[in-house]
């Protein structure tokens, strides 16, 4: 008879243990998925503000350089303005084995270079 007694209670209690640690696996599971997107979305933030620091870098060093360009174009003009004989026109580089004709000349400017101009 002793034995064909049952214990409900030590049923239940082991019953609960089980559903217990389930109950602590899955948040165990849920706790490690949330720290792993918590790392990915960091990481992401951080690749974002590196990718954003390196554009402002990029824009600013094409900044510098295009003020450098331009600098460099204003000095050469202004260089090309202030030459002495303003009266006389600026002297063109031409290439080799171009011909200049008498037409493409400008009042006071005379033949240079070539064979026989102007020796």
């Amino acid at each position: 008879m002793q034995k064909l007694k049952v214990d409900y209670q030590k049923q239940t209690d082991k019953k609960t243990q089980k559903e217990q640690k389930v109950r602590d696996k899955n948040e165990k599971k849920t706790a490690k998925k949330d720290k792993k997107r918590a790392k990915k979305v960091a990481e992401e933030a951080e690749a974002m503000a590196e990718e954003a620091a390196e554009a402002r870098a990029l824009h600013y060093e094409s900044n510098e350089q295009r003020k450098r360009e331009d600098r460099k174009r204003a000095d050469e003009e202004a260089a090309k303005r202030t030459r002495p004989g303003a009266a006389m026109p600026g002297r063109e580089e031409k290439a080799v084995g171009v011909v200049m004709y008498s037409s493409d000349l400008q009042i006071g400017q005379k033949h240079t270079g070539g064979a026989g101009a102007g020796v």
